[in-house]
Formats: C-alpha cells, structure tokens, sequence
C-alpha cells in the first residue's frame, strides 16, 4: 500500500503590519461609506422646501381651490381674474394653523433654518382651465439659512 501524502500548504500568519494595514484601509471603506451615505441625507433646507410645497398643495386644493370656486359653476368668471395677479399672498403662519392646526407640528422644520413665518408664504396663480391641479405657486421665502 502507498502511504498518500496530502500536501500542506503553509499557513500564513498576519504580522503587526499587515494587521495595521487591514485596520485603515477597513476604517477608511467606512469613513467613506458613511461620508456617501450623510449625502444622501436631505438638509434642513431641502426639507423645508419639501414641506412646504406639501403645505401648499394640500392647503389649494382641498381649502382654497373649493372657496374660490363657491357656488359658481363657471370656472373661467371665478378663476379668470387671479390670472396674472395670483391669489393674495397665504403666510406660513396660516399654513401651518389651517384644518386644525394639521400642520402645526411642522413649525419645527422652518424654524431650524430660520424661517419668519409672517414673510414666508405662497402665492397661487389659477391657469385654465382651471381645474382642481391646474394652477402654479411662487414660494416667497423669508428665512436665514434659505437663498432664493
């Protein structure tokens, strides 16, 4: 019988060095992971601009869209005049305390870049034909971390 000998490879031991290398070049893949990932985070300015275009879409068309409207059921005679003037300004204040106070908790989103809410606000501009989702909104930002 022939004894079979199994070959045995050398069994490498990672010195200080090598272990010290691993060790950064680990740590680096997670700074730079976590340094991807913090990007992709939306800043407190983006938030805001989210919220508030939320705020704003909600508040037109279940608050303003139907009392503009009222019991006319000619949409050209009750929106035509809104055209070019918009509606009158609506201030984050409102905003915020329209529907029961259904935004309200949002006040903290604004308030973290500095928003006034008695100058920030929306305007409405009605565009035919003037149904429910047809109209454009022009936000007037007052606030200390905001750029127009």
């Amino acid at each position: 019988m022939k004894k079979v000998e199994k070959a045995q490879k050398a069994k490498h031991v990672f010195g200080l060095e090598e272990k010290l290398l691993l060790g950064i070049v680990g740590v680096s893949v997670l700074m730079i992971i976590a340094a991807f990932s913090v990007r992709l985070l939306p800043t407190p300015t983006e938030q805001a601009d989210a919220k508030l275009e939320e705020i704003a879409n909600d508040y037109y068309l279940t608050y303003l869209y139907p009392r503009l409207m009222g019991a006319s059921k000619d949409l050209e005679q009750a929106f035509k005049k809104y055209d070019k003037v918009g509606v009158p300004t609506v201030y984050l204040r409102q905003l915020l305390h329209y529907n029961d106070d259904q935004y309200a908790e949002t006040a903290e989103t604004f308030a973290t870049v500095g928003c006034d809410t008695n100058q920030t606000g929306v305007r409405y501009y009605p565009k035919e034909p003037y149904g429910p989702h047809d109209y454009e909104v022009k936000y007037l930002w007052e606030c200390n971390a905001k750029a127009e």
